[in-house]
């Protein structure tokens, strides 16, 4: 439990969360502590869970999009998706050297990938009043005005995650842990 929070699982769940943690299992072979928090709200655990569908139709490729949403969960200081994002970037491939730059806030060699961290880095730590020179400097690196919008639909999407897990505290999984991360003071 997590301060007042219960972390549900498929079987504990309020009945219109538990087909949607059943499909989490389909997907990851187990229910993330995060999740399972959020299925106290099931309408917060259906919007998570639609936002991240979401997020596959963007112009935006696999590696690009955990970029932007490791920048955005380390700007954020979440130390619990940092972890999360962490091990999911590098189970779908991602280089350790591009996840731990990202979680050390030191700059990518590929400037495609690191226009993507420098702007949703910004999106989060300005919430959401990037400048005009800010996007000119992501378009510059190759990426479009509508991509723009794309880094902020991920930004958001992890941002609820984020919220869910300043709010209540949420623990680390045990997959995430050899991830474990630190915010530095």
């Amino acid at each position: 439990m997590t301060r007042e929070y219960p972390i549900y699982d498929a079987e504990t769940a309020p009945a219109e969360a538990k087909p949607l943690l059943e499909g989490v299992i389909s997907a990851y072979g187990f229910i993330p502590n995060s999740l399972g928090v959020m299925a106290a709200s099931p309408p917060v655990l259906e919007a998570y869970l639609s936002l991240s569908a979401l997020l596959e139709k963007t112009t935006l490729t696999d590696r690009e999009r955990f970029v932007v949403m490791l920048a955005a969960s380390r700007a954020a200081e979440c130390a619990y998706c940092v972890p999360a994002v962490s091990t999911l970037a590098k189970m779908q491939g991602a280089p350790a050297g591009i996840v731990e730059r990202i979680r050390d806030e030191r700059p990518l060699d590929d400037p495609r990938l690191e226009a993507l961290r420098r702007l949703a880095t910004r999106m989060v730590r300005k919430q959401g009043r990037v400048s005009e020179e800010d996007i000119g400097e992501f378009v510059a690196s190759g990426h479009t005005h509508p991509q723009v919008f794309e880094v902020l639909l991920i930004s958001l999407t992890k941002l609820l995650a984020i919220y869910v897990n300043h709010a209540v505290g949420t623990p680390l999984d045990e997959a995430f842990q050899p991830e474990r991360w630190t915010a530095v003071a």
